[in-house]
């Protein structure tokens, strides 16, 4: 009697056990960070773009600190890899790493080069992006509930990217 009846907790315990892995397994893959501080061109975009989401009633995505770090990374390697002119950037610039970074999700990347670097970049970029179908929407996708926007001014030109994904 006491023997079938470890087996039988055994056998409840193994299935929660497997029940809660399971689950686990199907929950988020990525957890946000906090987000670290924004450069202001960076936070134009954000704000910009929250506050046409807020007019259309949809939500605002979370600022993910990880998300902006690896958009600062991408920021950062196109701004090196343009040198002084925005007639460099092409869409083969963009981050290959995407799906790595972002795994198991939805994922979206805006890239612009604004020349020089204006204090009011991050407004021009806005524009640029929300006159832009594609660009447009990235930014204003329902199912991207997360966000990281990162700017890069090399001396010549001011490089944004803003990285978007699903929960």
């Amino acid at each position: 009697m006491r023997n079938r009846r470890t087996r039988r907790i055994v056998l409840v315990l193994t299935a929660i056990a497997a029940f809660a892995v399971i689950a686990a397994a199907c929950g988020p893959t990525l957890a946000p960070a906090p987000p670290g501080p924004m450069s202001p061109q960076s936070q134009q975009i954000v704000d910009s773009t929250n506050y046409l989401r807020g007019l259309g009633g949809w939500y605002f995505p979370t600022v993910d600190g990880n998300m902006q770090v690896n958009a600062q990374f991408a920021a950062d390697r196109v701004a090196g890899q343009v040198g002084d002119s925005c007639s460099n950037l092409t869409g083969s610039l963009h981050s290959p790493e995407l799906a790595s970074w972002y795994p198991g999700v939805s994922s979206a990347e805006n890239l612009a080069c604004v020349p020089g670097c204006p204090p009011n970049g991050g407004d021009t970029i806005f524009g640029m992006w929300w006159n832009s179908p594609s660009h447009q929407a990235n930014m204003m996708n329902g199912a991207y509930t997360y966000t990281g926007v990162a700017t890069n001014c090399n001396g010549s030109v001011m490089i944004a990217v803003g990285q978007y994904r699903s929960g």
